[in-house]
């Protein structure tokens, strides 16, 4: 399925990070190897996200996704890991509240930690 995901690369504290721009007509949205934040668009429907394999990633790698509209609270924002690989111990999380903001970090062996949260 073609999809119209926009990238740009956007200075933030000095440092340069791989930015996704998605929508509801994204999803569900496949992260990428090089997304470090994703900017989500809830606003005409709910959007899920699925993490890339844990086998494949390396520890302390994080992924930033953020409520880009305010409309979480009204559209969902779902997060779900790969197979057996959780968030927080748990099968997926939700953006639920408006502005929502989560960051997320892999542990090298099956667990996304939430390290910082905004909502």
């Amino acid at each position: 399925m073609p999809t119209k995901v926009s990238k740009r690369l956007v200075q933030i504290n000095v440092r340069y990070r791989d930015v996704s721009f998605i929508d509801d007509t994204d999803s569900p949205y496949s992260v990428l190897a090089t997304d470090e934040m994703i900017h989500a668009d809830p606003t005409l429907g709910i959007i899920d996200i699925d993490l890339e394999p844990g086998a494949s990633i390396a520890p302390g790698r994080q992924i930033t996704v953020r409520d880009q509209k305010g409309l979480a609270d009204v559209n969902n924002i779902t997060i779900t890991p790969n197979g057996t690989d959780t968030i927080n111990s748990g099968n997926q999380l939700a953006l639920a509240v408006a502005w929502d903001c989560v960051v997320l970090e892999w542990d090298g062996v099956s667990d996304w930690a939430i390290v910082s949260t905004k909502g």
